[in-house]
């Protein structure tokens, strides 16, 4: 019905009164098309209704003594009424809606559900590698081959379904549980620091003792040795083993402009309108901008939503023209931001088992930019298990 009423038009209206419901209630027994209700205060509301039933509210106007005005009209008639002049453009709209249909026997959108945003890409080539990839005939497609190919291709699958609605094509993937890894207690080995750091603790389950607490490790060093030695007694090999716990330190500058950009609205105001169907866009207004600086708004009106065929849409770009002064910021939310952004560089570095011992933060001013570094001390595990060469 939503394409339906956007293909005939309907317009957007606001009905005032004290007698809204009984509005509504004459409205469905004259069986007028009005759906989109929406309450803004007592004695006001909005509502969509369509073209030709608008004429068929007076009767409901007289009968309730509410007031009806017409806010927005949206859809094709309106479009067309607008453009009726514009031949060329016409033309090309209709040259475009043909296209639009033959093009809906083609994949356009390809939808992976299950995996993680880093094995996206994974499965993609993989179906890539098996035919399947956007814009391909939908009469090509297997999608039982496709389930079994993503099935046999990957171990931690255990189930693929694969769907097919309009030009988009919707695989899910179920993973299996993984296996608890085994620990190998056989093999030689050594532990070894993953980072500069000071010892803070250790607790060895195998192994000797290389460094001491307080000492200063550099990344790579061995912490925990694989050889056991004794006196009179041949060296033995051990799976070394434990937790080396060091203090670790991190420090992350950012910096900010100590003027800031204050933009106001002038008043001016300028849309742009273009007709989006699928991955291409054909402009309906001109799109020159005069203004040197501006902000937008963008409001879709959806024509054609994705299912059947092409997604298409109006889209309509509002350029808001804007006076843009330099400004001294303000310090104290200068330094909050600064600060703000400093932490969250040095966050990205923590690991998420790391706790935080000591946290402190140092201000200049270099080159006219508020500078803060951020320092933080924390306390985590520095300990890696490396295969020991032993002869």
């Amino acid at each position: 019905m939503r394409i339906w009423h956007s293909l005939r038009g309907y317009v957007i209206i606001r009905i005032e009164g004290v007698y809204l419901e009984r509005f509504l209630n004459l409205c469905m027994a004259e069986r007028i098309g009005i759906w989109g209700v929406g309450r803004k205060s007592r004695t006001v509301m909005t509502a969509r209704v369509g073209v030709k039933d608008f004429p068929r509210l007076r009767s409901v106007v007289r009968r309730t003594g509410c007031r009806v005005s017409i806010t927005r009209r949206r859809g094709g008639l309106f479009l067309f009424t607008r453009f009726r002049f514009r031949k060329f453009l016409l033309g090309g709209v209709a040259v475009a809606a043909a296209v639009v249909f033959l093009l809906s026997s083609y994949v356009w959108s390809i939808g992976i559900v299950g995996v993680s945003g880093t094995e996206h890409a994974s499965y993609m080539r993989q179906l890539k590698s098996q035919g399947v990839h956007i814009g391909m005939f939908k009469s090509a497609l297997d999608l039982r081959r496709i389930e079994e190919s993503l099935v046999v291709n990957n171990e931690d699958v255990v189930w693929a379904c694969a769907r097919l609605s309009g030009v988009r094509l919707t695989i899910e993937v179920v993973k299996g549980e993984q296996a608890p890894e085994l620990v190998d207690t056989q093999t030689p080995t050594r532990v070894i620091a993953t980072k500069d750091a000071v010892v803070d603790s250790m607790v060895i389950l195998e192994g000797r003792r290389m460094v001491q607490n307080g000492q200063t490790v550099e990344k790579g060093q061995e912490l925990i040795g694989g050889v056991i030695e004794y006196e009179d007694m041949p060296q033995r090999y051990v799976h070394a083993r434990g937790k080396v716990y060091g203090r670790v330190w991190y420090s992350k500058k950012a910096s900010l402009p100590l003027n800031t950009v204050k933009a106001t609205d002038t008043g001016r105001t300028l849309t742009v309108r273009y007709l989006r169907l699928g991955g291409w866009t054909i402009p309906i207004d001109p799109e020159d901008v005069p203004y040197q600086h501006a902000r937008t708004e963008t409001r879709d009106y959806e024509l054609i939503g994705e299912g059947l065929f092409v997604p298409a849409r109006v889209e309509a770009v509002l350029y808001i023209e804007q006076d843009v002064q330099q400004v001294p910021a303000d310090m104290e939310a200068l330094k909050a931001s600064a600060q703000l952004k400093a932490w969250e560089a040095v966050k990205q570095e923590l690991p998420a088992s790391a706790l935080i011992e000591n946290r402190d933060y140092v201000y200049s001013v270099v080159s006219g930019r508020l500078v803060c570094e951020a320092r933080v001390e924390t306390l985590e595990q520095i300990g890696k298990v490396v295969k020991l060469n032993a002869p």
